[in-house]
């Protein structure tokens, strides 16, 4: 019944936002790690 109810567009589009979603949380991460990184070698560069 509930299949009947969505159609076929709905139930890709659900999927395609589920993945772009992923791939900003991947995204989120990498830019989190770089800026760790970059914060944590700047006093190091300004030293030296």
């Amino acid at each position: 019944d509930q299949a009947k109810k969505m159609n076929v567009k709905s139930l890709a589009s659900n999927k395609e936002d589920g993945e772009k979603s992923v791939e900003i949380r991947i995204a989120k991460v990498a830019f989190t790690i770089f800026f760790l990184f970059v914060c944590a070698w700047t006093p190091y560069a300004f030293i030296t």
